[in-house]
């Protein structure tokens, strides 16, 4: 056991015991599952996969399930700011030295099966909400769902969210292959709401499997109310009016819809108020997703959107609510992205860009990216470290300027960080 005091000694551990941050393969972390009692939880499971979304979904599922009196976990990834944040119960985040007794708890059980860094923690999480007695775990799925590591503990309940293209080297370069990813988590007797329009057929197919597989516009809708709201229905007789979170955008309309399905059916099943569940809506929150800040005298927008998809939503809603602003983008994105289409999207609605170096060795360099933007855009592009990213940020924007910080989680978190953002105010 290695002598290990503080929390970032130990993460700086769980990273180095694997030469892989990831390994198709679940047999190690079975392995060591067992060893730990873990398969026979005493609570139920939901299993969140999907391209984008899963974050949020995981926050309005938390927050509609707790609103009803339930006791939830959630285990999600990655952090915006400090790893603690993966883990909850109650919406409260676990503390570094209750997080250190887990991790030797794992160090020691695992002996010498070889485990990456997520399902180190994975394992952590799940022994966590063990020990600590809770309803209800929410899950968010790693990378793909079929060998991620969560998935070596079958969910009762799932969602998964959309399917476009993305983490294409690991998951396939067709929408249908990366569906058969994902539609990996569902297990016997699962219920499972799949959470866009176009459902591919890998995850019909897989749905065979089910106990129940709940479909948008097939068994539940958001429809406009004709007063510029919306109203969810569905097949079993609910109705309401929504009511928006506190982050994102117009894209957490969808999210709003699978989780309410996903929750209703939990509640009916329980015999909670469903009132109570949809209330949580108003309650959740999540930093990082379409996130207005204004702090030093400018106005800030903070977006995690890192692939096409969420990018493209991120400009639909930019169209919407500060079409009439200068917008300075600071970006940074990871080599395995369509960096020139995410580009794309945004070159009508930037006015300057700046391309920031990030410590990933994943993250294109800031002048390889000032180079596609040039490309993409006809724009000159700046760069700069991360550490004097927000000074230059200050010295070339006004004050009814939007500073648009988007592209990568490691780059919105840090940048909150710096800009002094708590989230646990």
């Amino acid at each position: 056991m290695p002598q290990l005091a503080t929390l970032a000694e130990w993460l700086g551990y769980i990273e180095s015991l694997s030469v892989a941050d990831i390994k198709l393969d679940l047999d190690r972390i079975k392995r060591v599952a067992k060893k730990l009692n873990l398969f026979n939880p005493g609570f139920k499971i939901i299993t969140v996969a999907g391209t984008n979304g899963k974050g949020s979904n995981v926050a309005l599922i938390e927050s509609m399930l707790l609103q009803a009196g339930i006791k939830v976990g959630s285990y999600t990834s990655p952090h915006l700011i400090d790893f603690n944040e993966r883990i909850r119960i109650n919406k409260r985040v676990i503390d570094s030295d209750t997080l250190i007794l887990l991790f030797e708890t794992v160090e020691r059980t695992r002996g010498d099966t070889e485990l990456t860094f997520f399902e180190f923690t994975t394992l952590s999480a799940m022994k966590y909400f063990y020990d600590e007695g809770i309803d209800i775990a929410i899950l968010e799925v790693g990378l793909g769902g079929r060998l991620d590591a969560v998935n070596i503990f079958p969910g009762d309940y799932g969602i998964i969210t959309n399917i476009s293209l993305d983490h294409m080297d690991w998951l396939g370069d067709t929408r249908e292959k990366i569906a058969y990813e994902k539609a990996g988590i569902i297990h016997h007797g699962m219920t499972i709401v799949y959470g866009e329009k176009d459902i591919p057929d890998a995850i019909i197919e897989q749905s065979k499997i089910a106990n129940k597989l709940i479909l948008r516009d097939t068994d539940f809708w958001i429809n406009e109310d004709g007063y510029g709201g919306h109203e969810y229905e569905d097949i079993q007789g609910n109705k309401l009016a929504i009511t928006m979170p506190h982050f994102g955008g117009d894209e957490q309309l969808d999210n709003i819809a699978s989780s309410l399905a996903l929750c209703f059916h939990i509640g009916k099943e329980a015999g909670v108020d469903l009132l109570k569940v949809s209330s949580g809506i108003e309650e959740a929150s999540l930093a990082g997703r379409f996130q207005k800040i204004y702090i030093k005298n400018r106005h800030w927008l903070l977006d995690v959107a890192h692939n096409t998809a969420s990018v493209g939503r991120l400009a639909l809603s930019l169209k919407k609510r500060a079409k009439d602003k200068k917008i300075i983008a600071l970006i940074a994105i990871m080599k395995d992205k369509e960096a020139e289409k995410m580009i794309s999207l945004m070159a009508d609605l930037v006015d300057q860009w700046v391309c920031i170096d990030i410590d990933i060795i994943r993250a294109f360099k800031a002048e390889e990216l000032a180079k596609l933007v040039s490309s993409q855009t006809g724009a000159a592009c700046v760069t700069s470290p991360l550490s004097k990213s927000i000074d230059l940020a200050l010295e070339i924007s006004r004050q009814d300027d939007l500073i648009l910080i988007f592209g990568s989680f490691y780059l919105v978190g840090p940048m909150l960080k710096q800009l002094g953002y708590n989230q646990n105010k």
